[in-house]
């Protein structure tokens, strides 16, 4: 996955995903995209009503975040 450059031979990847149900109901005036007809496992409302806080914390770019900073640490305690 990725590409390797002489600038950076070993680049940091990470990725993150989140499951759950696509609606044909749309619901919420937040989010963008999907959110509206999005429903994560373990939440009976779509990521458009979601509270922002909630939605980051669990979002797939909160994760490959997450993922990433933990990688990235790694490198730093070797």
């Amino acid at each position: 996955m990725g590409v390797y450059s002489a600038d950076d031979p070993m680049p940091i990847f990470s990725s993150g995903e989140i499951h759950g149900e696509i609606s044909i109901e749309s619901s919420g005036d937040g989010g963008f995209g999907y959110d509206k007809i999005f429903y994560p496992h373990g939440y009976n409302f779509s990521m458009a009503t979601m509270d922002p806080k909630e939605k980051n914390r669990i979002s797939h770019r909160a994760i490959a975040t997450k993922l990433f900073l933990e990688k990235l640490e790694s490198l730093r305690t070797k």
